[in-house]
């Protein structure tokens, strides 16, 4: 995962734990020690810790309820309001006319909303 895929608002897991993490800042650093320059992410609980550390969130149907977004009338694809997502083979695809772009990550699937619809796509429900 790389800085520059990420936004203020992503959830992202922290060091392989169950719970999730919602990114309020992404900021690069310097060490004086090793001269090197490293990318971290400070979360509510989390001060800023290096990039590294975090791993991108699988998306799964899950964090589709929690966003609120819900299977259409026909229960094959789930409606966002600016695409729809239909799942083949275990992956969760964006339908937009007729491209097709695939949503690995929550991340991913939250990006692509802000970008269409110019909203946050926030967890509604708690886990």
């Amino acid at each position: 995962m790389k800085a520059n895929e990420l936004r203020i608002g992503n959830y992202l897991m922290f060091n392989d734990e169950l719970g999730n993490e919602l990114v309020e800042a992404i900021f690069k650093s310097h060490s004086y020690i090793t001269g090197k320059e490293s990318w971290h992410i400070a979360t509510e609980n989390l001060e800023g810790e290096e990039l590294n550390l975090f791993q991108p969130i699988q998306l799964t149907e899950k964090w589709l309820f929690d966003f609120d977004i819900f299977l259409n009338e026909m229960g094959r694809a789930w409606d966002c309001g600016c695409f729809i997502i239909v799942r083949e083979d275990n992956i969760f695809w964006a339908e937009i006319n007729s491209e097709s772009i695939e949503l690995p990550y929550v991340h991913t699937l939250q990006n692509l909303y802000f970008v269409l619809s110019e909203n946050e796509l926030k967890k509604t429900k708690d886990d």
